[in-house]
């Protein structure tokens, strides 16, 4: 009977340490390539909150920017940032995977069919 209720805790606690969020906050860096053949140093930095991820991005020589409706659950990250000013902003959404010190994102801007990939790693 104690084998059983050892065995039944242990593979309770495994799936209870799967439901719990990946520790990615702090300073993230990559380099982003656009088709066109630029690069584009990437920072991104980051707070988790339970489920909730907040921050802030940036790209190139532009400002940082806050990230919107961060999300995380496990491994799996999601949010968006919002580029340009005024009129012309547009959304831009990130989803990826956080594996050690290693996350992989993809980029879709809002209307757009195709995505490309980002790798951050952690400093």
């Amino acid at each position: 009977m104690t084998k059983k209720v050892f065995a039944l805790m242990v593979v309770i606690s495994m799936l209870s340490l799967a439901v719990f969020a990946a520790d990615v906050s702090g300073p993230w860096t990559g380099v982003f390539h656009t088709r066109e053949g630029g690069a584009f140093e990437t920072n991104l930095v980051l707070q988790t909150s339970g489920d909730n991820l907040t921050g802030t991005f940036q790209q190139g020589n532009s400002d940082e920017i806050q990230i919107e409706n961060g999300k995380i659950n496990g491994d799996q990250l999601t949010f968006t940032v919002t580029r340009g000013s005024g009129d012309k902003t547009r959304k831009v959404n990130l989803s990826g995977k956080v594996d050690g010190n290693t996350m992989k994102l993809t980029v879709q801007p809002e209307g757009a069919t195709r995505t490309q990939e980002i790798t951050l790693t952690r400093k």
